[in-house]
């Protein structure tokens, strides 16, 4: 019987984990290069890994998928570190916020003869209830940015590896995938940190509490999530901030109607409304999203 071809991950993150849990039913135990011993050693031992080492070099040695998955401020010497050692053929996929930059990356940093993907995961709120799924609307999706010179086969395989992460699947431009991570991701974040700068530097707490603010908490809620990172937000600048300028337009148009004392000033109703009808879209699953047919490059081998 022949033997499997080897995976490894780069970056034993929350992201790296999950990662190689999937790589590890396709390919067998995974290599994981973790710099960090503190965070690497808890893993030793566990199912599904062949090995955690601080060694970049020797982790992707021979390996026909690479995922990686490390911090966004360490993806560009990642990168220019591993791209030597990668095998003709291999496919190369980043978890990351900010496709664009990642993929005007991998292709200055990485050899031509690699497939490269990206791909990020849009979670649900934690907390959830299973009145507020409606079947699988509240259950996690990513979003795969295949990069244009990708081996058809292996955006095949991305996406079997992806999905093996208990997500559902769609692909995009690497730009609208950016958009819609700056939307969802982004945005209640930098945005929850701007309601409580204004609320809680103008408010004692005590008085917050006695007044109850069990809708504050609801509307800042988003801050006890995994919010992105600083990096993360720079590399999705663009985006962001045409959300900001657009939202902040609106609240501008909010304060001057209270100004001139207009009736319904924030149009709370109809903007309930809109958000009870996007809520009862997500309940409908959307179509299968097919890959875009990528041309197929010459001489290129899969080990798959």
């Amino acid at each position: 019987m022949p033997e499997r071809p080897k995976a490894a991950v780069l970056g034993a993150t929350r992201a790296g984990v999950a990662l190689s849990t999937a790589l590890a039913a396709r390919f067998g135990p995974v290599s994981i290069w973790e710099p960090d011993p503190d965070v690497g050693r808890p893993l030793r031992g566990r199912p599904g890994i062949a090995e955690v080492s601080a060694d970049l070099a020797s982790t992707v040695r021979d390996a026909a998928f690479v995922g990686c998955a490390v911090r966004r401020r360490d993806l560009d010497s990642t990168l220019e570190a591993v791209g030597p050692h990668l095998v003709h053929g291999a496919i190369v996929l980043i978890a990351t916020i900010g496709h664009e930059a990642a993929h005007a990356s991998a292709a200055r940093l990485l050899p031509g003869h690699v497939s490269v993907a990206c791909f990020t995961t849009f979670s649900p709120p934690e907390g959830t209830t299973s009145s507020d799924r409606r079947d699988e609307a509240a259950s996690a999706a990513a979003g795969i940015s295949p990069a244009v010179g990708a081996h058809r086969d292996a955006v095949g395989v991305v996406q079997a590896i992806v999905e093996a992460t208990r997500v559902v699947t769609f692909f995009g431009e690497a730009r609208e995938i950016d958009g819609l991570a700056a939307a969802s991701l982004a945005l209640p974040s930098v945005v929850g940190a701007s309601v409580v700068r204004a609320t809680l530097a103008n408010q004692s707490a005590r008085d917050l509490d006695r007044a109850g603010s069990d809708c504050l908490a609801a509307v800042t809620s988003v801050l006890e999530l995994a919010s992105p990172s600083p990096e993360d937000l720079q590399a999705i600048g663009e985006h962001l901030a045409r959300l900001l300028r657009d939202a902040a337009n609106d609240l501008r148009d909010v304060a001057s109607r209270l100004d001139d004392s207009v009736t319904d000033p924030a149009a709370v109703a109809p903007a309930a409304d809109r958000r009870r009808a996007w809520l009862a879209a997500r309940a409908t699953p959307a179509d299968a999203v097919v890959a875009v047919d990528t041309p197929r490059p010459a001489r290129r081998r899969l080990f798959f």
